[in-house]
Protein backbone atom coordinates (compact mmCIF):
# COMPACT_ATOMS: atom_id res chain seq x y z
CA UNK A 1 0.00 0.00 0.00
CA UNK A 2 1.19 3.48 -0.88
CA UNK A 3 1.08 6.19 1.79
CA UNK A 4 2.00 9.86 1.59
CA UNK A 5 2.54 11.84 4.76
CA UNK A 6 2.35 15.60 4.24
CA UNK A 7 3.92 17.86 6.85
CA UNK A 8 4.06 21.62 7.33
CA UNK A 9 7.17 23.48 8.45
CA UNK A 10 7.92 27.17 8.71
CA UNK A 11 9.14 27.14 5.10
CA UNK A 12 6.32 25.15 3.50
CA UNK A 13 4.93 21.66 3.00
CA UNK A 14 6.73 18.38 2.29
CA UNK A 15 5.47 14.97 1.24
CA UNK A 16 7.07 11.74 2.45
CA UNK A 17 6.34 8.76 0.17
CA UNK A 18 6.07 5.23 1.58
CA UNK A 19 5.31 1.84 0.08
CA UNK A 20 4.34 -1.01 2.39
CA UNK A 21 5.62 0.90 5.42
CA UNK A 22 9.09 1.71 4.09
CA UNK A 23 10.43 4.66 2.08
CA UNK A 24 9.24 4.36 -1.51
CA UNK A 25 12.17 2.95 -3.50
CA UNK A 26 10.82 4.12 -6.86
CA UNK A 27 10.52 7.75 -5.72
CA UNK A 28 13.90 7.52 -3.96
CA UNK A 29 15.64 6.16 -7.06
CA UNK A 30 14.22 8.92 -9.26
CA UNK A 31 14.49 11.87 -6.87
CA UNK A 32 17.32 10.79 -4.55
CA UNK A 33 15.02 10.88 -1.51
CA UNK A 34 11.52 9.85 -0.50
CA UNK A 35 10.76 13.27 1.07
CA UNK A 36 9.94 15.96 -1.46
CA UNK A 37 8.93 19.61 -1.16
CA UNK A 38 5.37 20.46 -2.13
CA UNK A 39 4.52 23.58 -4.15
CA UNK A 40 2.76 25.21 -1.19
CA UNK A 41 3.91 27.84 1.26
CA UNK A 42 3.41 27.35 4.99
CA UNK A 43 0.36 29.64 4.68
CA UNK A 44 -1.52 27.04 2.59
CA UNK A 45 -4.30 25.28 4.46
CA UNK A 46 -4.04 21.61 5.31
CA UNK A 47 -7.29 21.00 3.43
CA UNK A 48 -5.86 22.48 0.23
CA UNK A 49 -2.64 20.47 0.48
CA UNK A 50 -4.36 17.18 1.34
CA UNK A 51 -6.97 17.65 -1.38
CA UNK A 52 -4.40 18.43 -4.04
CA UNK A 53 -2.06 15.60 -3.12
CA UNK A 54 -4.95 13.12 -2.94
CA UNK A 55 -6.25 14.20 -6.35
CA UNK A 56 -2.85 13.58 -7.93
CA UNK A 57 -2.21 10.30 -6.09
CA UNK A 58 -5.54 8.44 -5.99
CA UNK A 59 -3.80 5.11 -5.29
CA UNK A 60 -2.24 6.38 -2.04
CA UNK A 61 -3.49 7.05 1.45
CA UNK A 62 -2.67 10.70 2.14
CA UNK A 63 -2.43 11.90 5.74
CA UNK A 64 -1.07 14.81 7.73
CA UNK A 65 1.70 14.03 10.12
CA UNK A 66 5.37 14.25 10.68
CA UNK A 67 7.65 12.65 8.15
Amino acid sequence: MKKIIVSRSSSGWTAAFYSNGTPDKEISSIMGTHILPCPFTAAASADLVIGTVRARNPEAEVVIGQS
